[in-house]
């Protein structure tokens, strides 16, 4: 129930976008690496499995790659075509969001309210799509049509 904190980073363009700009119903906040072998795994799962699915009921996706590597993050997003989410990264390796959102592991998964506030943390793609039928009423039947 805490506000996530603060984070604004770059996209691939050189663009600043900050957290609290998106306008979303729930904002899915990500922290990845394209090197981890789990997220090479679950990022595209993710995009087709959970995002395409709600993206229509007012989800977005905030996806902060940890790495420093520009050439491998922006050749991940081109490979698994996902310019429908706001793609940042901290290449100098100097935000502080590593220490205020504890960051162990990755994927790193967060689902925050309109208001940014932590609906649920550290779950896996499948536990995230399971919040998300509930809390937009969807029936597990319902989502295997759409």
């Amino acid at each position: 129930g805490k506000k996530a904190p603060p984070i604004a980073l770059k996209d691939p363009e050189g663009n600043i976008h900050s957290l609290y700009d998106i306008d979303a119903k729930y904002t899915i906040l990500l922290f990845w690496d394209h090197d981890c072998g789990h997220c090479k795994r679950e990022v595209p799962r993710l995009h087709k499995q959970v995002f395409e699915k709600y993206k229509k009921y007012g989800v977005a996706v905030y996806a902060v790659d940890i790495s420093t590597d520009s050439a491998g993050w922006v050749n991940f997003i081109r490979e698994h075509n996902l310019y429908d989410w706001i793609n940042v990264a901290d290449l100098q390796g100097k935000d502080p969001f590593r220490y205020f959102y504890y960051i162990r592991g990755t994927p790193y998964i967060l689902l925050l309210d309109e208001n940014k506030r932590i609906i649920a943390k550290q779950i896996s793609v499948d536990q995230l799509e399971e919040i998300l039928a509930d809390k937009l009423g969807k029936r597990k039947n319902e989502q295997t049509k759409n």
